[in-house]
């Protein structure tokens, strides 16, 4: 295997997108640009800099649609390179689309080896959510709790050395967990049944938010207009300054140095 480098990461990423929106005209449907993505198109015109993902929106019924259109066949393409992996399949960690290049694998930090994929992006659903706060938190609280148990149960291949110490511990906290119900799939079954509210007037991202403030007036997303990602444009929600100033507030301004991190992941080219 070769090793990616740090600045192949983005090209990889721009052409997973492009793949997918090639598929979604080939099946109909649409996708919005969403988080450092959409922050990266109206502040950058394409990628943040340090940046080493991307993020996308589907509405819950794009969102259906597309499980079904995967379900039958899984890859974008008649060469089978890049393949959409669907929340609530089985051995699939997280609770939203992605999009993967199989010809790459990345290991992500703490996360055991056997659950590593290609390079990939990140594909969420535009839900409804509950209008009062009280029931947006517990909500919220929830999906929490279930994420962090989802965290230990696909815990592991440590470079720490006192994390390592910990791993026979490890494994036994997660086979105690699995047997009370709380294996990895498990978690992320409860996570997508959190998805219960059927309209209203606030919407966001039920199932992986960045924090409780991603949610955002259903008005926002009605329409949408296109802005420049790199060398092609996307769509954005209407409402898209709504959005960042939501997220972010100060969205133009430049955070300090020391917050512009990226993902700590090991990426490699497969030799097939």
């Amino acid at each position: 295997m070769k090793s990616i480098e740090r600045n192949e990461i983005q090209p990889l990423l721009l052409n997973l997108l492009k793949q997918f929106k090639i598929y979604s005209k080939k099946h109909d449907f649409t996708f919005m640009l969403c988080g450092g993505t959409l922050l990266g198109a109206v502040r950058h015109q394409g990628f943040i800099p340090w940046d080493d993902d991307i993020d996308l929106f589907v509405t819950k019924e794009t969102f259906e649609k597309l499980t079904q259109i995967a379900d039958e066949n899984p890859y974008l393409d008649d060469e089978n390179r890049y393949k959409i992996l669907v929340p609530g399949s089985k051995d699939y960690i997280y609770p939203y689309f992605k999009v993967i290049d199989t010809k790459t694998i990345a290991y992500e930090k703490n996360i055991n080896k056997k659950y590593a994929i290609g390079i990939w992006i990140d594909i969420f659903c535009l839900s409804y959510i509950p209008e009062n706060e009280a029931e947006y938190m517990k909500m919220f609280k929830k999906q929490r709790f279930y994420k962090n148990m989802n965290k230990l149960q696909i815990a592991g291949s440590f470079s720490n050395p006192l994390l390592i110490l910990g791993t026979p511990f490890l494994k036994i906290v997660q086979i105690i967990m699995s047997i009370f119900g709380l294996s990895s799939h498990c978690c992320i079954q409860k996570i997508l049944k959190l998805d219960k509210v059927e309209s209203g007037n606030i919407v966001g991202n039920v199932h992986w938010p960045l924090s409780p403030k991603d949610r955002y007036k259903n008005e926002w997303f009605e329409k949408t207009v296109k802005l420049k990602f790199e060398d092609d444009e996307y769509d954005v929600p209407i409402g898209y300054k709504d959005v960042l100033k939501s997220l972010y507030g100060d969205y133009m301004q430049l955070p300090p140095v020391e917050e512009r991190v990226q993902h700590s992941i090991e990426a490699y080219y497969l030799n097939n």
